[in-house]
């Protein structure tokens, strides 16, 4: 297949102090017959009090060309346009779902999920290695409470954009077929 030797997943918060995050995943075949697949995430690239461009140009120098999936709605950022800079730092750039909203926190954990834990009993799809302290922290930090994700207040609410940005390369692994809630329960993106 024709999968990309480095991805990279994005979560954008560039106000009031709060980290750009950037999840670094490499593809590898593994087993005797080299049939089995997993997604690892390697490496996890945070700054705080920066700018998008500061970091596109940070993460492009040491994974030039790679793919980005990016938190959806960012064309609604007006101080910024995250697309545009991660293309022009030679990026290829595709959102979450592919489309202009996010998916479903709700669906995108239930992939997230598939692949960490499949319901059939085969391996994990993806991982995580032990130097990725921050997104660690934040997937031990997340919980539902009242039918709606939370981040938790133990590991800090600066942690959510790591959990964010793996839920975005998630479902580009594993997008689920899913139907809209009611408007009452639905919750935000």
């Amino acid at each position: 297949s024709n999968v990309p030797p480095v991805v990279t997943s994005w979560d954008f918060n560039v106000s009031n102090g709060r980290p750009v995050t950037c999840l670094v995943w490499k593809h590898f075949r593994f087993g005797a017959d080299r049939q089995r697949t997993a997604w690892w995430c390697v490496e996890e690239i945070v700054q705080v009090n920066t700018t998008v461009e500061a970091h596109a140009e940070l993460v492009s120098r040491k994974y030039p060309g790679a793919l980005a999936i990016i938190d959806s709605s960012t064309h609604e950022l007006k101080e910024s346009r995250p697309r545009e800079v991660l293309k022009n730092a030679g990026f290829y750039v595709v959102g979450a779902d592919r489309m202009r909203v996010n998916p479903p926190r709700a669906a995108s954990a239930d992939s997230a999920n598939g692949l960490m834990a499949p319901a059939d009993g085969t391996p994990s799809r993806v991982y995580v290695a032990h130097g990725c302290t921050r997104l660690i922290r934040s997937l031990l930090g997340l919980t539902w409470v009242g039918g709606k994700m939370d981040h938790g207040t133990s590991y800090g609410s600066d942690l959510s954009h790591e959990g964010d940005a793996f839920r975005y390369f998630c479902w580009w692994v594993n997008p689920l077929r899913y139907r809209r809630r009611e408007a009452s329960a639905e919750e935000p993106q």
